[in-house]
């Protein structure tokens, strides 16, 4: 299945992919970058004029935007990256996760590698709203493919219907960053399907996140694709909110509150704990199972309780006050950087309205199931 992965993928233009941890980073800035972003679209951030310049740059096969302001400095990116070795993380079917699919997608600019599940309808997958999308956040995408790995063999299945979020303008800052791929058929039964989590209780809580996206080992970062499939672990140590007002951005003007999961790439080394050391939130991580998004990720689920409770989104690196913690010092998923996933919860309303609004005959099924009991009881 590896050969016959690499042979179909050989001209995709990005990637997307997880990394496991061991290692640290750099200055408060801001290093941020989409695990979509392989193909060159720029992220369009509305900052304040005060003391704040963003400065897009080429960092590698993908562009890296940084922010800088008077006390912090941000840079962006994306990527799954693991604590050990790469091979200790690939999960082999039957597994819970064969419902999490590579997504190949074909778009105006080229194709593009990203991470997606299988909903409970078994018609729709989520994925994130940017691999669909350029950076204005216009559909650029013809069609899709999405493998599921099974366990006698690859299930192919096609889709060229995209729901993006409407409020979704490419910012990857701002939120919104989610969307819907309709099958062109209902996937077969042997595939996992997927609920989503919505207790809004998500900060402190540690979700096994599984994608397809580029991997290597926390003291150096992402290194090489093979399009395996990993999965790890990691804690949600706060709300998105927290990051951004520091950065000077105005909730509801810049952003939506609420909606992103942000989580560190701990070692175990105070050192390298990114929300403790700059943010005083202490936690060193969940050991040797602990990983970072990597590029190839993006769209890739987390799992609380066995839903969907976040879609990644991005990566960072970050400097405040000449502070970091970041083992290398480069914005490619070591330990000591930032991830962010889109907050399921608070789009699971859009989610399931733009599932019943694309099928009508269901939605009446039910309607008409409901009316024939109350007119029964009432009878």
């Amino acid at each position: 299945m590896l050969v016959w992965m690499k042979i179909l993928k050989k001209n995709i233009l990005m990637c997307t992919h997880y990394k496991s941890s061991r290692t640290p980073r750099k200055t408060l800035g801001f290093y941020l970058a989409s695990s979509a972003l392989s193909m060159g679209s720029l992220l369009i951030v509305n900052l304040p004029s005060q003391g704040v310049s963003l400065d897009p740059r080429s960092h590698s096969s993908k562009n890296t935007q940084t922010i800088e302001g008077t006390h912090f400095r941000a840079e962006f990116t994306n990527h799954y990256v693991t604590a050990g070795d790469p091979n200790n993380y690939v999960v082999n079917s039957p597994s819970f996760f064969d419902g999490v699919a590579a997504l190949i997608l074909n778009t105006s600019l080229g194709e593009r590698d990203c991470s997606g599940s299988l909903l409970s309808s078994g018609k729709y997958i989520l994925t994130a709203a940017h691999c669909l999308t350029d950076g204005e956040g216009n559909l650029i995408t013809s069609d899709s493919v999405a493998v599921f790995n099974l366990p006698l063999g690859p299930e192919i299945l096609y889709g060229n219907e995209f729901f993006i979020h409407p409020d979704w303008d490419g910012n990857l800052i701002k939120g919104n960053d989610i969307a819907l791929i309709k099958l062109n058929s209902v996937a077969p039964d042997n595939i996992t399907r997927y609920q989503l989590y919505t207790d809004g209780d998500e900060v402190g809580q540690v979700g096994e996140k599984v994608g397809y996206g580029w991997t290597g080992i926390g003291n150096t970062g992402r290194e090489f694709g093979d399009w395996q499939r990993r999965k790890g672990q990691n804690r949600y140590d706060a709300l998105g909110d927290l990051m951004l007002t520091d950065l000077g951005l105005t909730p509801r003007v810049d952003f939506v509150p609420g909606s992103m999961l942000v989580y560190d790439f701990d070692n175990g080394n105070a050192a390298n704990d990114g929300f403790g050391v700059l943010y005083g939130i202490h936690d060193l991580g969940v050991g040797d199972g602990e990983v970072n998004s990597a590029p190839g990720d993006s769209g890739s689920p987390t799992f609380i309780n066995g839903k969907i409770v976040g879609i990644n989104s991005l990566g960072f690196g970050l400097e405040r006050d000449g502070r970091s913690a970041d083992i290398d010092g480069q914005s490619n998923s070591s330990f000591g950087e930032f991830s962010a996933d889109t907050r399921v919860s608070l789009y699971s309303d859009w989610v399931a309205r733009t599932q019943s609004i694309q099928e009508p005959n269901q939605l009446v099924g039910l309607v008409s199931c409901g009316l024939l009991v109350w007119l029964s009881k009432k009878n």
